[in-house]
């Protein structure tokens, strides 16, 4: 084994220290990010229903899961309402379906069946012939 030239140690002891300050330098970047989605508890408490509605008469708007019905409330003609779901029985991925009941009409309209998550938004346009109506989770 052949000694080390003179310096080289120094040079090796250099690339190490930058290296350390590099990777400290991003853990202290990666820390300073207040709003990262990917942390832990910062998804909000519950999910929301934003309904516009195109329809020609005001709608009440109900979350369905099994039996149990909770009605959200009513979004008038040509406007748009955002709606808090409450926690429903049965914890993340619950199967709940929407309806919106035509007010002085017979027939509520319903969604189809979603999985109910924490933090969900869903928007549900209520289009003028009520069955071109389109429901999307983001």
């Amino acid at each position: 084994m052949q000694p080390e030239p003179r310096g080289a140690g120094a040079s090796s002891f250099r690339r190490l220290a930058s290296c350390l300050w590099m990777c400290a330098a991003f853990a202290g970047c990666a820390s300073s990010t207040a709003q990262s989605p990917f942390r832990k508890g910062t998804l909000p408490d519950h999910s929301s229903l934003e309904v516009e509605n195109h329809f020609w008469a005001d709608m009440t708007i109900s979350v369905h899961r099994g039996t149990q019905v909770i009605r959200l409330g009513q979004v008038t003609t040509n406007n748009r309402q955002t709606f808090v779901i409450p926690t429903v029985s049965g914890g993340a991925g619950a199967s709940v379906y929407f309806t919106a009941d035509p007010v002085g009409a017979r027939e509520p309209y319903r969604s189809p069946l979603v999985a109910l998550n924490r933090g969900d938004r869903y928007v549900w346009t209520l289009a003028v012939y009520i069955e071109n109506s389109t429901l999307v989770v983001r």
